[in-house]
């Protein structure tokens, strides 16, 4: 069974096939290598877990609350995000620290890429 975030990426493209193998991974076909190419690219990103396993700062700088790499990763739409699993567009990721309300972009909090470094991906 495709959840409904990979049913909306294959709906972006409308003769684009997408089903599941017997290991759960997903295989697309088109008649269009292009779309098959680009949604298996899209598909190979990094989740927000592995991202948050890059975060080295733990604690909020600020307001000094503990443990804000737990919190959840929110994202938007950004021309110099990051690329994140499922997301056709690059996201900007932050974490808000709920004792301050603070922003934290997640490379401000150590993760492996800068924003300046994310432009030499195409």
């Amino acid at each position: 069974m495709i959840d409904e975030k990979e049913k909306s990426i294959a709906d972006l493209y409308k003769d684009l096939k997408v089903e599941k193998d017997e290991d759960d991974y997903l295989l697309a076909f088109s008649d269009d290598p292009r779309k098959v190419a680009l949604y298996n690219k899209i598909m190979s990103y990094p989740n927000l877990e592995q991202h948050r396993a890059q975060i080295t700062m733990v604690d909020c700088r600020w307001c000094l609350r503990e443990n804000i790499k737990d919190e959840p990763i929110e994202m938007d739409d950004h021309e110099n995000g990051w690329r994140v699993l499922r997301k056709s567009k690059r996201q900007w990721l932050w974490i808000t620290c709920p004792g301050c309300n603070y922003q934290w972009a997640l490379w401000k909090m150590g993760c492996g890429q800068r924003w300046h470094e994310l432009r030499k991906e195409a």
